[in-house]
């Protein structure tokens, strides 16, 4: 379990962020994600990640700035093994995610 603070995935015993595995090399991951606002009273930010059998081994659920949320997900993608981004886009919010531009994730 853990925390995303000033740029830094950080380990706590508590936190937004877990992981019930680590990432394994040369396997395929997938990041399922979907963006809320930021408000700390609105829904929260989510992000699902899926190795190639579709098992979860990690998970954020919490409230964060959307633009670092973007930061946030391309250091998550970065961790497991370059993984793909998959962004939910069902309104016209502004493109939180632009922070991965320029990261060559997929």
């Amino acid at each position: 379990m853990g925390d995303y603070r000033s740029g830094v995935l950080e380990s706590h015993s508590h936190g937004p962020y877990r992981e019930w595995f680590t990432p394994i090399p040369n396997e395929s991951y997938v990041i399922g994600i979907d963006v809320a606002e930021g408000l700390s009273y609105g829904d929260y930010s989510c992000a699902q990640v899926l190795d190639s059998e579709g098992n979860q081994v990690a998970c954020y659920h919490g409230h964060i700035d959307p633009y670092e949320y973007g930061n946030f997900l391309a250091k998550l993608g970065e961790r497991w093994n370059r993984a793909y981004l998959v962004v939910e886009r069902n309104n016209q919010r502004p493109d939180y995610t632009a922070p991965t531009a320029g990261t060559g994730l997929p």
